[in-house]
């Protein structure tokens, strides 16, 4: 095995295996997330042929979807993988040549964006072929034809963070450009989702995406190639897409080094000074650490709040929402004022489904880093630690949900009485969902990387933390809607008896966890 196969495999070792889970072997924590996104997404793909009717809207459709997949997550990837990666100065210092280094990042950066494009485009193809009769000679297309997909949208993803990384690498507020440039494109994809999903019908809203095809040349060519059988579209993406990788290694080879050697060396102060601080408690400075630490890391806030400001930005947009639907929804409270507490109860379950696709102490502990004998080493109780970890959670669940809760009370003119029970739901759930995610990454905490994003996005802990509570929201909605409305109050106590349990664990298990973790 030469030089580069070995950085290679250290780096996917690094980016898909979870690491320091107290066990011996690595828990191929990928294997378990995408068995269970591709059977999703086979799930859902079967679900909306349903929906979509007829013609290849669905190829089209999931075509559009994965080359946007691939191109904003390459872009946020690209920067962290291949410009400003934190290994630069292990990398440097080792016996293995530019040429190794360059090649290994790109092969790495690739077999992600396959992974990401893989796991939404192939289920969905596999589907459409089903239920269309299709013969084997369409299989073989779709997978053959699925190799160079992603290769026109990888490249351009990776030039623009490219850019992104040249303008904005040793700047003073480098990073916050960096974080602006990511939110507004974030903000174009909602707002054209929006343009094109807004329908009542299912297939008005996919026909409408299905529309951005011919603004695709990539995503074109794949259903033209694989649905129509057309083979020269297929080699055309081949063609296009090799080539443009081609252009882009040899640039990159050449400017890889002089970005990442601005990017580590960072900003510095002309005019420091020192100043004096004040003092607080252990539990205030483990608060302060904390909540600089969210605040600080863009990818942690992003991925940890988008649920939350989704469904803040939704509520506040119902109450000046002018739509026949909202109408009928007030109109039916007051002529049948017993359907009340039926609305409410299910707005609630719906805030609180949102709250459990919230949390950050599933990867708390993990963030930690080669930094984790600082924090077990400081004269704080580790109970203290906890509490500090959990406290963030909890504010970042509630105080946006509670802005629901009353934005959706004015609208549709909710009594006082429903706001307390919403409440107090929706805090048993943040406490389960904070406390769990915590003993996630007890149990499965990975210590060791090369960027915090492999932690944020991929650890095992961080998809348990979030996929387990998630689930159990919405059997606990469909527990709600196939017994009725007097076991809202039984949910509550599910709720609130599962906090007791985690809690005692927490406190015993724990504390004994995190004593051993090194």
């Amino acid at each position: 095995m030469n030089k580069m196969q070995i950085l290679t495999k250290a780096q996917l070792t690094n980016q898909f295996f979870q690491q320091n889970s107290g066990s011996k072997r690595k828990i191929p924590s990928v294997v378990v997330s995408g068995v269970i996104m591709f059977a999703l997404s086979l799930y859902y793909s079967w679900v909306f042929s349903d929906s979509l009717g007829g013609g290849d809207v669905l190829p089209a459709m999931v075509s559009v979807m994965g080359t946007a997949v691939v191109f904003f997550t390459g872009i946020t990837v690209s920067q962290g993988m291949l410009f400003g990666f934190r290994d630069y100065n292990t990398l440097m210092a080792l016996p293995v040549t530019e040429r190794d280094i360059v090649t290994s990042k790109i092969v790495v950066y690739s077999i992600m964006q396959y992974m990401y494009a893989s796991l939404l485009v192939l289920p969905a193809m596999i589907i459409y072929g089903v239920r269309t009769g299709a013969d084997a000679f369409y299989f073989v297309r779709a997978v053959l034809g699925f190799l160079p997909f992603p290769l026109i949208p990888m490249v351009l993803a990776a030039v623009g963070g490219m850019i992104m990384e040249s303008l904005t690498a040793g700047k003073r507020y480098g990073r916050l450009l960096q974080n602006a440039m990511t939110i507004l494109m974030i903000a174009v994809i909602y707002y054209f989702s929006f343009q094109f999903g807004y329908s009542s019908a299912a297939q008005e809203a996919g026909t409408g995406l299905a529309g951005m095809l011919k603004f695709l040349p990539s995503a074109r060519w794949y259903v033209e190639g694989t649905v129509d059988g057309i083979l020269s579209s297929h080699l055309l993406n081949a063609g296009i897409g090799l080539l443009m990788l081609s252009a882009f290694v040899l640039f990159y080879s050449k400017t890889v080094i002089r970005i990442n050697a601005r990017s580590m060396q960072g900003y510095h102060v002309a005019d420091f000074r020192i100043r004096k601080t004040g003092t607080a408690s252990s539990l205030g400075a483990l608060i302060r650490q904390e909540r600089q630490r969210y605040f600080a890391n863009f990818s942690y806030f992003l991925n940890t709040s988008i649920s939350m400001l989704l469904l803040t930005g939704f509520s506040f947009y119902v109450i000046f929402l002018k739509n026949p639907l909202k109408d009928a929804i007030v109109l039916l409270i007051q002529e049948m004022p017993d359907e009340t507490a039926l609305i409410w109860q299910t707005i609630s379950l719906s805030i609180l489904t949102a709250g459990q696709m919230t949390c950050t102490t599933g990867v708390s502990i993990s963030l930690e880093g080669k930094s984790l004998w600082i924090l077990k080493s400081i004269p704080a109780d580790v109970k203290e630690i906890f509490t500090a970890k959990i406290l963030i959670n909890l504010v970042l669940i509630l105080v946006p949900s509670l802005l629901s809760l009353i934005a959706f009370g004015i609208a549709f003119r909710f009594p006082l009485l429903y706001y307390l029970s919403g409440l107090v739901l929706i805090t048993a759930g943040a406490l389960f969902i904070s406390m769990l995610g915590l003993l996630f990454n007890l149990r499965f905490p990975k210590l060791d990387y090369d960027r915090e994003a492999v932690v944020i996005k991929q650890s095992l802990s961080a998809f348990l933390s979030v996929l387990v509570p998630l689930f159990f929201s919405i059997g606990m909605m469909i527990f709600y809607f196939l017994t009725g409305m007097t076991y809202f109050w039984w949910i509550i106590g599910i709720y609130a008896v599962l906090d007791v349990i985690l809690f005692v664990v927490l406190a015993k298990y724990g504390t004994e966890r995190f004593r051993k973790l090194a």
